[in-house]
């Protein structure tokens, strides 16, 4: 695989991942301490990141370096914290319980489509 490939791939991901969590390159820029324009330099492949900030980055964000990195890998789902709670807590109900929230879900999610 192709370096240039690689990092166009890493960049679509960093960008995917701000738009999910509606944040601004600058906004996030300034959340890791780094300059605007340097992240900006980053995303759009005109600088090479730094590991520690690559590090950090796909940690914040919940990349999957393995998919970005290795050809022929598949996208895993990264789930952050607040997922796992979540789906540890789903599996330790009863049927019942479950039916109760998946039915709280859906009236949450049919309300905010309107």
């Amino acid at each position: 695989m192709r370096i240039n490939h690689i990092l166009d791939k890493l960049n679509s991901s960093i960008k995917e991942s701000l738009d999910d969590k509606q944040l601004s390159q600058k906004e996030y820029a300034k959340r890791i301490q780094v300059s605007e324009s340097a992240f900006s330099n980053y995303v759009t492949g005109i600088r090479e990141m730094p590991y520690g900030t690559l590090s950090q980055v796909s940690e914040d964000l919940n990349l999957d370096l393995n998919y970005i990195f290795k050809p022929n890998t598949k996208k895993a789902t990264v789930l952050d914290k607040d997922e796992e709670l979540l789906i540890k807590a789903l599996r330790n109900l009863t049927e019942q319980e479950r039916k109760k929230v998946y039915l709280g879900l859906n009236t949450l999610i049919y309300a905010k489509k309107k």
